[in-house]
């Protein structure tokens, strides 16, 4: 089996919505992980996205080989070749209310936690040059865990050094520095978020700071009639999926998988008003090296 996996960056606002309403006002809310509850990219929105685009940019032979077929189209019964897995929140912008920065990127310990038990699970070797053993991704983040629990009445939040900028309080909350910017996690952390300063935050706190909300309206006959609130996740957001490929032709799913990273691709809902363009970025090449089932 191979497995790329994929950074999803959004350079736009995201809306993958759900037909949920918990928020009374809120018609169209972001769909969440179900024990996480943070955003996530639904597998199914990933298929379809990424079909899309291949069906502009690619070939229609290569189309049914990664995805199959659709139901109106010849074969109607081949499965693709390509499984897709729904994508993780990995990092969120907050607003630096204090510092030098605009904007921070943050986390948390059990977003960190998931995306460790990922590269596990799915044996990936990270193509990073901060990257060494997930062991010491876990042995980090356990450290980090213990003194944000150790200094409870004092930090909410721990930040990734960048240089000598300080950053002191996220949408109002403390942040001090935890660790050592030698600190393994860290490394490739910043090495991820392409430099941008990472805040990892305690995950009561980064609960309680709810996503953006727009208003909507509703065209009818050129007037407005009717309002609604929506969730999106905002730009600058990252997440990851893997992309598992299970027989053989491993030239097709090379090419693909570099083909995606070329340009940005439209995800979830709203895309006629600018939403859900995403860059992708492979984070492993072994799917380039083997052909082994």
């Amino acid at each position: 089996m191979k497995v790329a996996l994929l950074k999803a960056k959004c350079i736009t606002n995201l809306h993958i919505g759900t037909s949920g309403n918990i928020y009374g006002d809120i018609k169209s809310e972001v769909e969440k992980d179900a024990v996480l509850a943070t955003p996530i990219m639904p597998s199914s929105g990933i298929k379809g996205a990424l079909r899309d685009f291949w069906r502009v940019n690619g070939t229609t032979e290569t189309s049914v080989t990664i995805f199959g077929s659709d139901a109106e189209e010849e074969n109607q019964n081949r499965k693709g070749n390509c499984k897709f897995v729904s994508g993780q929140l990995l990092f969120r912008p907050m607003r630096v209310s204090k510092g030098d920065h605009a904007y921070c990127l943050v986390t948390t310990p059990e977003l960190l936690q998931v995306m460790i038990d990922t590269i596990d699970s799915f044996q990936i070797k990270l193509n990073l040059q901060s990257a060494k053993s997930t062991e010491d991704f876990e042995k980090a983040l356990n450290e980090i865990k213990k003194e944000l629990n150790e200094k409870k009445g004092q930090v909410v939040a721990g930040i990734v050094n960048k240089d000598d900028h300080a950053i002191m309080e996220v949408e109002g909350y403390d942040v001090k520095e935890i660790q050592s910017k030698e600190n393994d996690l860290y490394k490739i952390l910043l090495e991820i978020s392409e430099g941008v300063p990472v805040v990892i935050m305690r995950t009561d706190f980064f609960r309680m700071i709810d996503l953006p909300i727009i208003a909507r309206n509703y065209l009818k006959d050129g007037k407005s009639t009717n309002l609604w609130y929506e969730e999106f996740v905002p730009h600058q957001s990252y997440f990851y999926f893997p992309v598992l490929w299970e027989k053989e032709e491993a030239e097709v799913f090379s090419n693909f998988i570099q083909e995606i990273s070329k340009q940005p691709i439209a995800f979830g809902g709203n895309n006629s008003v600018g939403y859900g363009y995403c860059t992708i970025t492979p984070m492993n090449r072994e799917w380039e090296e083997n052909d082994g089932e």
